[in-house]
């Protein structure tokens, strides 16, 4: 399609955000955590991101989780993505920093990949200006942002830069090559919305890319992966590829763990309909262990 029209299309959907929120007060969280929002010039980029915090703990360091919002790389950032970083927050006695990522089609890969590592490479040299101990960290991702998540930590583990302690990956997408409707789990009712998500975010570049489908990667190229949790729901269309990333990951002897909710959909964990209290508990349980205890060695 071509690259205007594309446009177009995108800044109607935004116009239009689709009504998936299934309840809760989106403000619910605002008495007992913070949130802020930055823009820091970084080179090239003009990183957006927010700040969630427990209450009254602005003085002191804390683990930290970066968190990549879905959106097929064309959504914004929107309140259910701040929602599910507070209740991050305060479950896991953690900071958060979501991350407002480059769209598309304005930018295409590899933009916000780089931008996304990046920003967590920033981080590393200035969390402390944040109260952030960066010596305990997690990367957590939905959807598209899953694959931005997913992505960024293998470029840093690649660099021998410590990615994070813990990746908990959320019905990502790991095949943008493969046509939706031949897929093993074929979704024709929503081919036309992935048709333009791929489009939009490759542009020119080749969909078998293991950094745009790394379902297609060599699994010994995931060997030196942190410990990682992927999530996923029986209604999703994605769960097959989701599948065969936590097989690979186990071939590369990637420490992992495969929670699957048989009756939830995509996107339920910040869309909070299926099994998302049950989904979101078993996450932030995990987080808290694994980021708490690095933190007291």
């Amino acid at each position: 399609m071509d690259r205007q029209k594309l446009l177009e299309k995108v800044l109607a959907w935004r116009a239009s955000p689709p009504a998936y929120f299934a309840g809760g007060d989106l403000h619910e969280l605002d008495d007992v955590t913070t949130c802020k929002k930055y823009t820091v010039e970084n080179g090239i980029y003009s990183h957006r991101f927010y700040i969630m915090r427990p209450l009254d703990t602005e003085e002191t360091p804390l683990p930290v989780v970066f968190s990549f919002h879905g959106g097929g790389m064309v959504r914004e950032h929107s309140d259910r993505d701040v929602l599910f970083c507070r209740r991050i927050a305060l479950n896991t006695g953690c900071a958060v920093v979501s991350v407002d990522y480059s769209l598309s089609p304005e930018v295409v890969f590899p933009y916000a990949l780089d931008e996304s590592e990046a920003l967590i490479r920033y981080f590393a040299d200035h969390g402390q200006e944040y109260m952030l101990d960066m010596s305990c960290s997690a990367i957590c991702g939905q959807s598209s942002g899953g694959n931005l998540a997913f992505g960024a930590a293998k470029r840093l583990k690649d660099a021998g830069r410590a990615a994070a302690d813990l990746l908990v990956l959320c019905y990502s997408v790991y095949d943008q090559a493969s046509d939706p409707v031949q897929k093993k789990s074929p979704c024709p009712e929503r081919a036309e919305v992935y048709y333009t998500y791929f489009d939009a975010y490759i542009g020119d570049s080749d969909p078998m890319d293991p950094e745009i489908s790394p379902v297609f990667a060599d699994p010994e190229s995931f060997r030196g992966l942190p410990e990682t949790m992927i999530i996923d729901g029986g209604k999703d269309e994605l769960k097959y590829e989701n599948l065969e990333m936590v097989k690979k990951l186990a071939e590369a002897d990637v420490p992992v763990k495969y929670l699957y909710y048989v009756d939830s959909p995509h996107g339920f964990m910040v869309n909070q309909n299926g099994k998302w209290e049950d989904a979101q508990a078993e996450a932030f349980r995990r987080i808290k262990e694994v980021l708490r205890s690095e933190q007291g060695r």
